[in-house]
């Protein structure tokens, strides 16, 4: 594995600087002021004492006096001598004598830092500007700023002073002061000429010369004249135990990394804590760099812990890499996180070193990460390249990369390193990794991108398009699931593989209706040698028997039913749904008595289907003019009890029957039996028109009357009452009272005959037309029939077939408004489907509230099971999209306890049943349902299930089953990108709570990257803020309990 060190030796700061360096010079070259002023206070009184004494000699002799106080001053009595002078300056004194006069007081003055001083030196250059001894003063003037640190202001005095006539030491004080008044101006090339002029003397200044003489050629890494300065005073009382420092610095700078330790390791275990610290670096970056990385963990460790904010990231990888080295991989991989990611080589470096780690750990997800990332920076290619391969790689043997990156960088190595040795390698990754792709979406863009497939690409073209299209047949998306799985039939590479695609292509088109284009692909799969190893061989006949059936071949369809029942060893509901078939094809073809052998034959596997069997055994008889054996069966369903959808159809076939057999009485009985029990079924009509005949026969028209006109009274303009009618009207005219008839439907609407017949034959040529199929032409007639007639006979149906039509030409806000007049006629046929399908308009319209209404309409008066599940289902998700998840909940517990309710109707109230419980914090509710919901359901709603069950660990505190379910819903359900994203947010959310904020923030940085949804995107940034935020905050707490490293550090300024 390749492997790159960074650490190389870093330029030092000097030892000395600012008050230490100020301090030294003040110790070396001048008293201390304090008891010089302490010893001038002392003398003060027997001075004064002794000026009193003189003061009357003063002025007789000012020559003797100006002596004597330049004996005082040059005896360092300043202050007395400022007395004396200061009297005589009162007196008339020749030019010559005062001007040695106003001398000695600037001079004094400066001697004793009177706060005058600086007027007193004006003054006396101002009136003496011609003076033998005005070099001396500007020399003390120097000194005296020089003294008081103002070296900016010293430097032009001292370099106007001519040093002819000075002594050697003091041309040497002069050279050394301006050389270090340089040297703290930073103007080093200036400080080195005077410091050279003194550091070969043998004055006191040469030592403190040569110190920094060293010091300046060690600044400019002109390390042999350092070198030769330093040991001048290596044995020096004021620098012995400086210059060491200074020693392992330069060996350190020279990478002369053995002498460095053998030096420091002589300092360390002498020097003060303070120094320690900058000796534990030296030490510890020596070692590092001589690959003795066990010691060096001990130096850089003590020195990680004494520096706080001042261990870089370069310190950080250096002290990563040798706990990487001593395969010590937890900790190399804290160190390596610990560093501040920039796009540099450094990082790069350090990315694939905690690629190297995980992977010696074995946690491959996070070594794929880590080398994806060191491959996505471009500072070194070969390390780059090795980090790609590794990337692929470990990708490959997880089985796990949702996006696909692995198979994209697979394709990029290709196309970066064609010569690269290992292409072939490559090669074959990619092709397996195609072929082991659980996210077929993006693996199929990744492979369609490739202009030139070779063959073994081509292989796993034809699986990952086939793979994809099932998924897009779950989510019934059958257009795009038909492309491609012509595209997977149309290669052979894998044989089986294309007769499932063909096989689910019939499918495909068998659930689009399209049975013309499914029944011949069933025929071909089924003549084929390899068949049999298909998963669903056994149903083979069975859904080419149904293809049939649908087209209206019964022939075939009876033949391939017979065919599956005879084959198949194991009751179950396809084999009773295929007898019932085979029966109802025999009773189409009015071959009764074998559909009743049939009927029976379903009745013995299972009472599932025993409804539609007795009902349809007992149409069967009546077929046979057995109508005594049909009332005795279809006695038997009513009296049972069942509750099914043909329920009210036996009610309304038995009374009829009773009716054909002339049983009025008891077919009265049934039908008021059927209107009390089904209020709202389609029969209620028949059943009035029905009871209304049978007292018409039995000659009591006073009934007869009373049931006909509640029917021509409640359903007005419908065709039974048309029919009502006409029995009314028979028992009128045969009772000889016709004025009763007329005046009975005078005032009923749709009741003149005379009026009707171009209302009638208006409506009727518009529906001939649409019956035809020809919406587009239908659509003008309904409208002009609605405007002249808006409440003729057939308004309802005009309205109904004229949403249908504007609904087909997607005008679904059009239809609503015609659905909506239907929906309120609830004596129409068409009442529930309108209701239906406005909701379903209003609920694609998001108009949800308004979608509920109807729903709940649609529940409370369906006839049939189907529509009532219509209504339940509708209820349940317009609750939730409202967010009334408690009723969401408990529409969804009542489809469950359903006993009528379809599979899918079932799986759909499990999951909106768990999404409510999660809603509303019923945990182990909402867990149970995921639960149920993952192992009915496919697809994208198994993903939610997955998600969800993975979120409640992590909110229960289970992190470690929280990980473990969201590695297994990447790699289950690879190609559903939401739930994938979602499950990786999760993650670093579990990574965060496990204290690894540095897999944290790069889980996140794949959503940044990848993703393409701008609210999970958002949701990604603003989590990887927050780790920011976090570690910043962690960052400062930590600072403030560390103890301040010594501000002088080893190379200081």
């Amino acid at each position: 594995m390749y492997v790159t060190r960074i650490g190389a030796a870093k330029s030092r700061k000097p030892f000395i600087v600012g008050n230490l360096a100020k301090h030294l010079i003040l110790l070396v070259m001048r008293k201390s002021v304090g008891l010089f002023l302490f010893i001038l206070m002392t003398l003060f009184l027997s001075e004064n004492n002794l000026l009193k004494a003189q003061n009357i000699g003063l002025k007789k002799d000012a020559r003797g006096s100006l002596n004597q106080a330049i004996e005082l001053y040059d005896d360092g009595r300043y202050l007395a001598a400022q007395q004396i002078l200061n009297a005589l300056q009162l007196n008339n004194l020749p030019e010559a004598l005062r001007a040695d006069v106003d001398f000695y007081i600037a001079m004094s003055a400066l001697k004793l830092d009177a706060k005058d001083a600086f007027l007193k030196t004006d003054y006396f250059k101002k009136n003496h500007q011609v003076y033998s001894r005005m070099a001396q003063l500007d020399l003390l003037l120097a000194d005296y700023q020089f003294e008081h640190n103002r070296f900016k202001e010293a430097i032009p005095l001292y370099e106007s002073i001519q040093q002819n006539g000075f002594s050697q030491l003091e041309k040497d004080k002069l050279n050394f002061n301006l050389g270090y008044s340089y040297f703290v101006q930073n103007q080093l090339d200036k400080a080195t000429v005077f410091l050279f002029k003194v550091k070969d003397s043998k004055s006191k200044y040469a030592p403190a010369a040569n110190y920094y003489y060293g010091h300046i050629a060690y600044q400019e890494k002109n390390y042999p004249t350092a070198l030769n300065a330093f040991r001048q005073v290596e044995n020096n009382p004021m620098f012995q135990d400086i210059v060491p420092y200074y020693f392992v610095q330069i060996a350190f700078a020279q990478a002369d990394y053995q002498q460095a330790v053998q030096q420091a390791t002589t300092l360390y275990s002498k020097v003060s804590d303070k120094r320690k610290t900058e000796i534990a670096q030296i030490l510890g970056v020596s070692l590092f760099n001589l690959e003795e990385f066990q010691k060096a963990i001990e130096y850089l460790e003590y020195y990680r812990q004494e520096s706080g904010s001042n261990f870089t990231r370069n310190d950080y990888y250096q002290l990563a890499y040798a706990y990487m080295k001593t395969q010590e991989y937890q900790q190399a991989i804290r160190y390596f996180e610990m560093i501040k990611m920039e796009d540099d080589a450094l990082s790069q470096n350090a990315f694939y070193n905690v690629g190297a780690c995980y992977l010696q750990m074995t946690q491959k997800q996070f070594a794929g990460e880590a080398f994806y990332r060191a491959y996505q920076m471009t500072h070194d290619s070969r390390l780059r390249e090795d980090a790609l391969f590794n990337f692929a790689k470990v990708s490959y043997e997880l089985s796990n990369d949702p996006y696909n990156k692995a198979i994209k960088a697979l394709l990029e190595f290709m196309t970066n390193f064609p010569n690269s040795e290992r292409v072939d390698e490559a090669n074959e990754y990619l092709v397996n990794l195609f072929l082991t792709a659980k996210n077929y979406k993006g693996a199929l863009e990744e492979l369609e991108r490739i202009p030139n497939k070779n063959q073994q690409l081509l292989a796993a073209y034809q699986k990952i398009t086939f793979n994809r299209a099932i998924e897009l047949f779950r989510e019934r998306n059958y257009s795009e699931a038909i492309v491609l799985l012509k595209k997977s039939s149309e290669y052979n590479y894998d044989k089986l593989t294309r007769l499932k695609a063909q096989y689910w292509l019939a499918e495909t088109y068998y659930q689009l209706k399209s049975y013309k284009m499914a029944a011949p692909l069933f025929e071909e799969i089924e003549r084929n040698a390899l068949a049999k190893q298909l998963e669903n061989f056994k149903s083979l006949d069975y859904n080419l028997a149904y293809a049939y059936f649908q087209l209206d071949e019964y022939e075939n369809a009876k033949i391939a039913f017979s065919k599956y029942v005879s084959a198949e060893t194991q009751a179950n509901g396809q084999v009773i749904d295929a007898y019932l078939r085979i029966a109802d094809i025999y009773f189409i073809r009015k071959d009764f008595n074998q559909a009743i052998a049939n009927y029976e034959k379903a009745e013995k596997i299972s009472t599932d289907y025993l409804p539609y069997a007795l009902y349809q055994k007992a149409q069967a008889h009546g077929g046979n003019g057995n109508l005594e054996e049909k009332i005795k069966i279809l006695k038997a369903f009513v009296e049972s009890g069942q509750d099914s959808d043909l329920t009210d159809d036996a009610f309304a076939e038995l009374g009829t029957t009773y009716v054909l057999v002339g049983r009025e009485t008891e077919a009265i009985q049934v039908f008021k039996a059927l209107t009390k029990r089904f209020p709202n079924s389609p029969f209620y009509r028949i059943a009035l028109l029905k009871t209304g005949l049978a007292f018409y026969n039995l000659d009591n028209n006073t009934e007869a009357l009373s049931n006909l006109k509640m029917l021509v009274e409640r359903f007005p303009g419908s065709q039974e009452a048309k029919e009502a009618l006409a029995i009314i009207r028979n028992i009128y005219v045969e009772s000889n009272n016709t004025d009763q008839f007329f005046a009975y439907i005078k005032d009923l609407p749709n009741a003149q005959v005379s009026s009707s017949a171009q209302d009638t034959i208006l409506y009727r040529a518009s529906e001939n037309v649409y019956m035809n199929g020809n919406c587009q032409a239908a659509l003008p007639g309904f409208t002009n029939y609605i405007q002249k007639f808006p409440e003729g006979t057939f308004a309802t149906e005009a309205h109904f077939y004229r949403a249908e039509c504007l609904a087909k030409a997607n005008l679904s806000a059009q239809a609503a408004d015609d659905y909506k007049y239907v929906s309120n006629n609830r004596n129409s046929l068409f009442f529930e489907s309108a209701l239906s399908k406005l909701a379903f308009i209003y609920r694609n319209q998001k108009k949800y509230q308004e979608a509920l209404n109807v729903y709940s309409r649609l529940y409370s008066y369906a006839s049939s099971d189907k529509n009532k599940m219509i209504g339940r289902e509708g209820q349940m998700e317009c609750y939730q999209q409202l967010n009334n998840h408690d009723s969401t909940l408990l529409v969804a517990q009542e489809i469950l306890r359903s006993p009528n309710a379809e599979a899918e109707s079932y799986q759909r109230a499990h999951l909106y049943a768990a999404r409510a419980a999660f809603k509303t914090n019923q945990t182990a509710l909402a867990q149970r349902e995921y639960k149920i919901v993952e192992a009915l359901m496919d697809g994208s709603s198994s993903a939610e299930a997955k998600y969800h069950l993975a979120l409640i660990q992590y909110q229960i505190g289970d992190y470690k089953l929280s990980e473990k379910m969201i590695f297994e819903l990447i790699k289950d359900y690879a190609s559903y990108d939401y739930w994938v994203a979602k499950g990786f947010i999760l993650l670093a959310d579990v990574y965060v709570k496990y204290g690894n904020t540095f897999q944290a923030k790069h889980t996140l940085q794949s959503i940044i990257d990848n993703q393409s949804d701008t609210e999970l995107i958002n949701i990604a940034l603003q989590k990887k803020q927050a780790i920011l935020d976090l570690e910043k905050k962690q960052e400062s707490e930590k600072q403030k309990n560390v103890v301040p490293a010594d501000t002088v550090r080893l190379g200081g300024n």
